[in-house]
Parts: structure tokens; C-alpha cells; sequence
């Protein structure tokens, strides 16, 4: 150890040497300290936000199941009508309240095509809550936009849940 000392002052410049790599060191430290906490801040928004809105598909999927359901059996079927019909009133306006702008670009496409399913699902829920009533016919052009906005939340939901899984892993 008396053999470093010595020729650390031996060598009086090595100190200011030593000091300049040690602070650039420091720096660069900093620096990637910095942006891996900031990489984890982005990707626990994206995983809120992308779980937030399979949540929501998640919930849109077993509604759309459930009309399509009740589009097939009107006239067996014991269930409020106004009250489903709120619940996808409820639904169309969670999806439109939903912020664009905080999801990563990619998922946006899911988020509009769960927009225009959930509303296809509120139109095909208001002809259940007015028509059905009036005539037991099932109108197959409503069965048939209603099964289309069922593939359509489908799909936006086991993309939206792989997305979840992945970021979980990256994240966690």
C-alpha cells in the first residue's frame, strides 16, 4: 500500500488526473441512473394506461357476449332493458373519456376500434330496448354489425393483454 502512496507523490499531476476520470465517471453515472429511472416512468404509464384500457375491452368483451345473446333470444330474454342499456351508455363514454393522448401511439388503433365496437354494441342494445318489445323478429343486420363489433373487441383485447404481459416483464 506505502508502494501506491509513494507514486501517487511522486507523480503530482495523476491526482488532478484521477479527479477529471472520477468526474466523468460521476457524470455519466448520473446520466444513466436518470434515464433508466426515466425508461421505468415511461414504461409503468404505458402499462397503466394499456391495462387500463384492456380492462375496459375486458369488460366491453363480456358485454358484447351477452347482447349477442339477447339479440338471439328476445323473446326469452328476463333482463333489464334500460339498465343494460346504461351500461353501455356507461361504456361509449368511459372509451371517449379515455385520454388518446396518454397511450403509446401503437395501442390509439385499438382504442378507436373499441370505440366504434362499443358503439355498434349501444346502437344493437337501444334497437333490444325499443324494437324487441314491438316484434320478437330478431333484425339480422343488428346481430350481424353486433357479431362484428365482438370479433373487432376480440382482437383489440388479447393484443391489449399480450401488450400488458410484455410491459410487465420489461417493467417488472
Amino acid at each position: 500500500m506505502d508502494l501506491i502512496f509513494n507514486w501517487f507523490e511522486q507523480h503530482p499531476g495523476l491526482a488532478a488526473w484521477v479527479q477529471a476520470v472520477f468526474s466523468v465517471v460521476a457524470i455519466l453515472a448520473a446520466w444513466l441512473i436518470t434515464r433508466h429511472e426515466d425508461r421505468r416512468r415511461e414504461f409503468r404509464h404505458d402499462f397503466e394506461f394499456v391495462s387500463a384500457l384492456s380492462a375496459l375491452a375486458h369488460r366491453q368483451h363480456g358485454m358484447h357476449g351477452k347482447l349477442e345473446r339477447l339479440l338471439r333470444f328476445t323473446d326469452n330474454c328476463q333482463v333489464d332493458r334500460r339498465a343494460y342499456l346504461q351500461a353501455w351508455a356507461m361504456q361509449v363514454n368511459a372509451l371517449q373519456d379515455f385520454p388518446m393522448g396518454s397511450l403509446p401511439a401503437f395501442h390509439i388503433i385499438y382504442l378507436v376500434e373499441l370505440r366504434e365496437s362499443a358503439n355498434a354494441g349501444y346502437e344493437a342494445a337501444q334497437w333490444l330496448h325499443t324494437m324487441a318489445d314491438q316484434s320478437g323478429d330478431i333484425d339480422y343486420v343488428v346481430l350481424a354489425a353486433a357479431e362484428s363489433a365482438m370479433e373487432k373487441t376480440s382482437f383489440a383485447l388479447e393484443i391489449l393483454q399480450n401488450d400488458c404481459r410484455n410491459l410487465w416483464r420489461r417493467f417488472g
